[in-house]
């Protein structure tokens, strides 16, 4: 990538200051709704001894869905110094339990179904479970109406 390869060079010549410049520009709106900038960010900021500004990077990245993150999970959540409780979270949110409370406290159930589908995503990137989990993914997807995105889901050559 063209932003990150900018940073390795400032950083060969030790050009911290134009890395961090560079790590940090990277995160403004060119990709929105991924994580990945921000976990480059935090990657780069550990790197150079920012730690807390490391740390706060990483957060940021979690907040995105974290199958953008480009990295492992496992390694942006150390930066952050967050434990498996988000992790917990997610497991809880697609079980019956979990849609059934969102479904008292008057979510749509199209939403319910497209948050359980962007929790399987998630977790599924954290043990690269994809396979076991695409046909629940799908199925959420038609239960939202999204019967074309669920169709493509599912498509195997």
């Amino acid at each position: 990538m063209l932003l990150s390869g900018k940073v390795s060079r400032h950083l060969e010549r030790g050009d911290q200051v134009s890395a961090m410049i560079t790590g940090e520009f990277y995160t403004k709106n060119h990709f929105p709704g991924f994580g990945r900038p921000f976990a480059f960010n935090a990657q780069l900021l550990l790197k150079v001894g920012r730690k807390l500004e490391a740390k706060d990077a990483a957060r940021g990245s979690l907040k995105s869905p974290w199958w953008t993150l480009g990295f492992k999970y496992q390694e942006v959540a150390e930066i952050a110094e967050w434990e498996d409780e988000q992790i917990e979270f997610i497991k809880e949110k697609v079980t019956e339990e979990g849609r059934q409370e969102d479904l008292k406290k008057g979510k749509a159930p199209e939403q319910v179904a497209l948050d359980e589908a962007a929790f399987w995503l998630d977790l599924a990137s954290i043990d690269g479970t994809w396979d076991e989990v695409v046909d629940r993914v799908a199925e959420c997807y038609m239960e939202a109406g999204l019967c074309d995105i669920a169709k493509f889901i599912l498509y195997r050559e």
